[in-house]
């Protein structure tokens, strides 16, 4: 493992008011607001006001706020959290190194402790909390599709190469150098400094999956092995378009212990990718689909939606330890909490409004409970953003 630098740039933190009332989960489309919702303090276009919880009640027409009201004054039970800009991590190593764009891309990054771990085309990089890079580990031509944590633990999840099948066929037929066995999953272990001896990632186990997976997420289980909830997508019917996608719940060594792909009512409890998340409940998961428009939980055990939350186009999720959900929905951050009984939107003192080719990246989040800070990295660029998360 090398030693590398990268350098922090604080992120100005931006405000401003709307002249014109806009739909919070669609802010990204500009499009006007035409009720409020002063539970979830919120505006909503004609389209979110149709999904929007029953039992709330909407301020619409006249009674419409020309200005976003103060939660307190429309007696507004929720609980404010602000989130405020840190820092953005810059990641230099490629430029410097004259690295493709591609190996810039930090596609996700996950908290071990007060240590960083992201993933990129070709390495998996290990940074203290000043994002100075301490270390990477290099997994040659795998691009990884995942990366998760919980304590000391990562996990990571690759792409199939389309040239796997093809190399085992060629080792048997030839006398060549063995290949190293390919593992689209794998975990790595933190191990600290120690007998002269530096903190590093050192490769763990291994196993290969049913399906092309491509999310992950540790399970809280109260023993001392390691199970991973893996989102896949399984290989389609020879005549049948459909492309099945399903969870399975799978202990280190790669044993199955559950797989859901179907609800009770016999239909596919999924039916494009998903962003997967664990709660503090063995028994529950998270998923946030993008093309669905939706947030759901799922039971395990059942495969059946204990809640769900309509609109935007969520993509990253995350849970912290108190069992809150956060969710990264165009531009704008909500969270979940415990009760599942409503969203709430957080209070951001940053600019909300995106570029149109940012609403097409793929946004990934992590939570640190330690220092209550939301990590939140895109596919296609070379930093990480940080945000404190008060209330």
């Amino acid at each position: 493992m090398g030693s590398k630098t990268s350098i922090q740039i604080v992120t100005p933190s931006i405000s401003y008011d709307l002249v014109t009332p806009l739909c919070d989960p669609c802010v990204n489309q500009n499009l006007p607001a035409r009720g409020w919702c002063g539970e979830c303090c919120v505006f909503l276009c004609r389209k979110c006001i149709s999904t929007h919880t029953r039992s709330h009640r909407l301020l619409t027409q006249k009674q419409l706020p020309l200005i976003r009201p103060d939660p307190l004054s429309i007696r507004n039970n929720s609980v404010i959290k602000v989130l405020k800009p840190l820092a953005t991590m810059g990641n230099k190593d490629a430029i410097k190194y004259g690295a493709l764009h591609d190996e810039r891309c930090i596609k996700g990054c996950a908290i071990t402790g007060p240590y960083i771990v992201t993933i990129t085309l070709q390495h998996l990089t290990l940074y203290n909390e000043e994002f100075n890079c301490i270390g990477d580990i290099d997994y040659q031509a795998f691009h990884p599709n995942s990366i998760c944590s919980r304590g000391s633990t990562v996990v990571v999840s690759f792409e199939r190469p389309k040239e796997e099948q093809k190399n085992q066929k060629e080792q048997k037929n030839q006398k060549e150098k063995k290949i190293p066995k390919f593992y689209d999953i794998l975990t790595y272990k933190l191990k600290l400094p120690g007998c002269g001896s530096d903190t590093k990632l050192v490769k763990g186990s291994g196993f290969n999956t049913e399906g092309e997976c491509f999310t992950t997420a540790v399970c809280p289980l109260n023993d001392k092995n390691l199970t991973i909830a893996v989102g896949m997508e399984v290989e389609s019917h020879p005549h049948m378009e459909d492309i099945r996608y399903q969870v399975q719940i799978i202990k280190a060594n790669g044993k199955v212990l559950q797989t859901l792909d179907i609800n009770p009512l016999g239909e596919p409890c999924f039916n494009s990718e998903f962003f997967l998340c664990t709660t503090m409940k063995f028994s529950q998961i998270v998923v946030s689909e993008v093309k669905l428009r939706r947030v759901r939980g799922i039971e395990l055990k059942t495969g059946k939606t204990v809640f769900q939350f309509d609109g935007g186009a969520p993509q990253g999720i995350t849970c912290d330890l108190n069992d809150n959900i956060y969710v990264y929905n165009e531009g704008q951050m909500y969270w979940i909490p415990a009760l599942r009984n409503k969203i709430h939107y957080m209070q951001q003192e940053y600019a909300k409004k995106v570029s149109k080719k940012d609403q097409r990246l793929e946004v990934y989040i992590s939570y640190n409970d330690t220092n209550k800070t939301l990590y939140k990295t895109c596919t296609d660029r070379g930093t990480i953003e940080t945000y404190t998360v008060i209330g």
